[in-house]
């Protein structure tokens, strides 16, 4: 068993992908989406309820959607070779105007 969300006939639902098919758990359960039920704790209750029942429909009767589709943060780990590069641009100094550079470009914008 995998929980899963996915679109159904145009509409955003949650389930979990069993042998067979897929149990759709947002028309069972009080939770909106698979971000919800993890807020709540209620994984477990979700698997019992999965396991226990038959699946709604096959496994190609859906669209596919991200698992979390509505993560609120995504972290994302980059390879050693791009976290040295972005250390290094954070290293590097920004070159700031001076006074005179900048009346000069308030001059030529009001021309």
């Amino acid at each position: 068993m995998r929980f899963v969300s996915f679109s159904k006939d145009g509409w955003p639902s949650w389930g979990a992908a069993v042998d067979g098919g897929i149990v759709d758990l947002a028309a069972r359960l009080p939770y909106r989406s698979l971000r919800a039920t993890l807020e709540q704790d209620a994984l477990a209750e979700a698997a019992r309820l999965a396991n226990s029942t038959p699946p709604d429909f096959g496994l190609d009767a859906v669209e596919w959607l991200p698992t979390i589709p509505d993560p609120q943060k995504i972290i994302r780990r980059f390879k050693p070779e791009m976290e040295n590069l972005l250390y290094l641009s954070l290293m590097l100094p920004v070159e700031q105007p001076n006074a005179s550079q900048l009346a000069d470009q308030l001059l030529q914008n009001d021309a």
